[in-house]
């Protein structure tokens, strides 16, 4: 499933008004707007993370868990996820702590709804 991307202008609306939840390894930007749309996002993993094998894998691990809850975002939601470092475990184990994080974070958001 292909999510829908924000565009130009929703990143910098976002980057304006948008709120921010940080967690150990992920910083995610959020805003509910108006309008009946489906929910957009940008993934994006920083070159600290490590060699683009890696990025590609927490960008994976971010996507597997978006796409199982996407039904549930509300519409009208912008979303824009960064990888800001990659867990100090090895590369396998990711899965589990990357996962928890997300959970946190968007536990977070929801409860901060308008």
């Amino acid at each position: 499933m292909k999510f829908p991307v924000l565009t130009r202008k929703e990143k910098e609306k976002l980057k304006k008004e948008g709120e921010k939840v940080k967690t150990e390894h992920l910083e995610i930007r959020y805003l509910y707007t108006e309008e009946d749309f489906p929910p957009r996002m940008v993934i994006q993993s920083l070159k600290s993370c490590g060699k683009a094998v890696r990025r590609n894998l927490l960008r994976r691990i971010i996507r597997e868990w978006l796409r199982e809850r996407y039904p549930y975002l509300p519409s009208g939601l912008l979303l824009f996820i960064r990888a800001v470092s990659s867990p100090s475990l090895p590369w396998r184990e990711w899965r589990g702590p990357v996962r928890r994080e997300l959970e946190e974070a968007f536990g977070k958001i929801k409860g901060k709804k308008k």
